[in-house]
């Protein structure tokens, strides 16, 4: 996580001094699962957050909202705190490797789909239209992220809501556009200092250039959040959602998301990773859309035949991280 990692760090010690302070990040996770509907609802039900101390356990929001952010771009390329995404350019790090792999888990969700292979709704090509982040530091209790550029009606947006401590939890997320988010990969937690959670809008609404901004609420203020706001083209307006798959761990190889069985011919698979330190770039056969200013990720990958799929992204360095799979049709 880079800079953040000592404020972070000792915000969280001190919130667990009397529960174990930091010893967390010491310890070895096992596997997370998450299952889910499929259908247009989230990977997981209306299940309350729960934080654990040794990240052993997958939490998950009952109604977590999504955000946006200030980064547009139609072909992608890493960003750093909310730039566009236009273009594309490498992943940068800043940390080195060290240690060797002290664990994995491979929390997987897969959601019930009753699409057949041949895919759902084909609205065109699928594609990546811009992404926007924001990463506002500090604590908040309900951050904001702007589209920068002008959105298409019947789009797809996809937020993924990042935060460094186990305590807050996802109330809602809205937009001034008047979207509807739906929980797709619910709240990942590697304990004491990082939370993921992944939402997305079908069939949007048109909004011109920077009118669009995101709020994710939170039932506390939150710990140095990381929103990584997402559109693309092409995906069904009604009910997109296919399956998710979550993880968390503590090691040097690269996260993974664990395995997700996709139901359809044409999907866009959307990966999202919080991290104790950074992630270097996106992993095989994935491009990588932004690595913000806090060392997270969001990357993503077309694909055409139905299958078990991966989001995987490599590590500078041994630290705990979490990684999610969304899929789309």
């Amino acid at each position: 996580m880079g800079l953040r990692a000592g404020a972070v760090l000792l915000s969280a010690c001190a919130a667990l001094a009397g529960a174990g302070g930091c010893t967390a990040l010491l310890g070895i996770d096992e596997p997370n699962v998450i299952s889910g509907d499929g259908g247009g609802g989230g990977v997981d039900g209306p299940a309350p957050e729960s934080a654990s101390d040794d990240g052993s356990d997958a939490t998950t929001d009952a109604q977590g909202e999504s955000s946006s952010s200030s980064g547009s771009g139609s072909s992608g390329g890493l960003e750093s705190s909310g730039s566009s995404s236009s273009g594309s350019s490498s992943g940068s790090s800043s940390g080195s490797s060290s240690g060797s792999s002290s664990g994995s888990s491979s929390g997987s969700s897969s959601g019930s789909s009753s699409g057949s292979s041949s895919g759902g709704v084909d609205a065109g090509p699928i594609a990546f239209v811009q992404i926007s982040v924001a990463t506002p530091g500090g604590q908040h209790q309900t951050p904001t992220v702007t589209y920068p550029s002008a959105q298409l009606a019947g789009d797809l947006n996809v937020i993924a809501i990042g935060w460094n401590d186990a305590s807050a939890n996802i109330n809602g997320v809205t937009d001034s556009a008047g979207n509807t988010y739906s929980l797709a990969v619910a709240t990942t937690r590697f304990s004491p200092d990082c939370s993921q959670a992944i939402y997305y809008a079908p069939g949007i609404h048109a909004a011109a250039a920077g009118a669009n901004t995101v709020t994710v609420s939170f039932s506390i203020a939150a710990n140095v959040v990381d929103l990584r706001a997402l559109e693309y083209s092409g995906l069904d307006p009604a009910s997109p959602f296919d399956v998710g798959a979550t993880a968390e761990a503590m090691s040097s190889t690269p996260a993974s998301s664990g395995p997700a069985t996709t139901h359809y011919a044409r999907e866009l698979l959307v990966g999202a990773g919080m991290s104790t330190f950074q992630y270097s770039g996106a992993g095989p056969s994935f491009t990588s859309r932004a690595v913000t200013s806090l060392g997270d990720i969001a990357e993503d990958q077309m694909v055409s035949a139905a299958g078990s799929y991966s989001a995987v992204a490599p590590l500078t360095q041994t630290c705990g991280w979490v990684m999610q799979l969304a899929a789309f049709h």
